[in-house]
């Protein structure tokens, strides 16, 4: 059995701060999303494709290698972990992860690095939604916008707010809090009680066992 604490959130909400967090605690693995689609965003600059041209976002995308842990990510066997926070790249991956067709690829990835580990908390904008409907915990973070971009001030409010307002409208895997999510506020809470809470509603759903990986159904 797949165990999945999923985490969407907004822009500069605190995903990935989080997500480390509460995996630390459980001694999971964790998974940010979004440095999967920054290194697609990357690929693409570095090929010099428009990323409005979908045909060859996608193209670029396939011919490249694409694996990520955590937050570090790497592109054809390179670790562009920092590179992929460029303003460039900021400037440009609400277009990339727009295209239906690179959400596909990159989710068959994600599901992927599930299935290798059997449990992990993944974080992005559409974890609970859409690659992983069925978790077993699913968090919607947000916070203040002021607050967010006091935390982005290389991105600012402004930008924050466009890509929030872009990655919701798109048609394919919109930025939505799933119906079954917890809304929980980052800034108005740590990341230690935020992970003290995920934490408790974790326990509450699944065995000791299951959360330690001792217990396997069909065992």
């Amino acid at each position: 059995m797949e165990l999945v604490i999923a985490i969407d959130g907004s822009a500069g909400s605190g995903k990935s701060t989080l997500a480390k967090s509460v995996a630390m605690r459980l001694n999971w693995p964790w998974l940010s999303t979004g440095v999967m689609y920054r290194a697609a965003t990357l690929a693409m600059i570095r090929a010099s494709v428009d990323p409005n041209d979908s045909e060859s976002v996608l193209g670029v995308m396939l011919a490249s290698k694409i694996v990520a842990e955590g937050s570090r990510v790497s592109l054809d066997d390179e670790d562009v972990s920092d590179q992929v926070f460029s303003s460039a790249v900021s400037g440009a991956v609400s277009s990339v992860s727009r295209i239906a067709e690179v959400r596909s690829e990159l989710v068959t990835l994600q599901r992927a690095w599930l299935r290798a580990r059997s449990k992990g908390v993944v974080e992005g904008r559409d974890i609970g939604t859409v690659v992983f409907p069925d978790a077993v915990v699913k968090i919607y973070l947000d916070a203040d916008l002021r607050v967010r971009g006091d935390r982005r001030p290389s991105e600012g409010a402004s930008s924050l707010a466009r890509r929030d307002l872009v990655d919701s409208s798109r048609l394919t895997s919109p930025l939505i809090k799933a119906a079954d999510a917890i809304e929980l506020d980052s800034g108005k809470n740590s990341p230690d009680e935020l992970t003290d809470r995920i934490v408790t509603i974790l326990q509450e759903r699944v065995s000791a066992p299951m959360i330690a990986g001792q217990d396997r159904v069909g065992s």
